[in-house]
């Protein structure tokens, strides 16, 4: 959505350690200000719809490098769906977890197998249009061989 006139700022900060080559951890915050600075008085000051002021990722990474487990935290806060503020969407918390096995180095083959939504959290993005449920994945993936040409002369 596209606003007249608006103001928005904020701060994202980001990080990521391995402390050992089979531990990652990484994580990221997003706080975002906005204000709708439209001349009328429904709307003058409040916050722009349908963009959370918090938000919040976090990914722990284990395993050696042929099988990785991963576990992913993400949390948004509330956000309104309109301009008065008086249409809300609740905050929402998401566990998510999951494994990649190497299959094979030459060419590389990986399985995958995701579980998004463990608690099965009840939320939307648009009113009227919910997002997954709690849900597997199970992925394989592999990567052709590049062949190199050798130059010509």
């Amino acid at each position: 959505y596209n606003f007249q006139a608006a103001q928005v700022r904020g701060v994202e900060v980001e990080g990521k350690i391995t402390p050992r080559p089979w531990l990652t951890a990484q994580a990221s915050y997003t706080l975002l200000d906005s204000r709708n600075l439209k001349d009328d008085a429904r709307y003058y000051l409040r916050e722009l719809p349908f963009r959370p002021r918090h938000r919040v990722f976090t990914q722990v990474v284990v395993g050696p490098e042929w099988l990785k487990v991963h576990g992913d935290v993400l949390y948004q806060s509330e956000q309104f769906q309109n301009r008065t503020e008086t249409l809300v969407l609740p905050s929402r918390l998401f566990l998510n977890a999951g494994a990649t096995a190497r299959l094979w180095r030459q060419p590389a083959a990986h399985l995958s197998l995701e579980f998004k939504n463990l608690l099965d959290a009840q939320s939307q993005d648009i009113d009227g249009y919910p997002l997954p449920p709690r849900a597997v994945y199970v992925t394989l993936a592999w990567e052709r061989e590049k062949k190199t040409e050798e130059p010509k002369n």
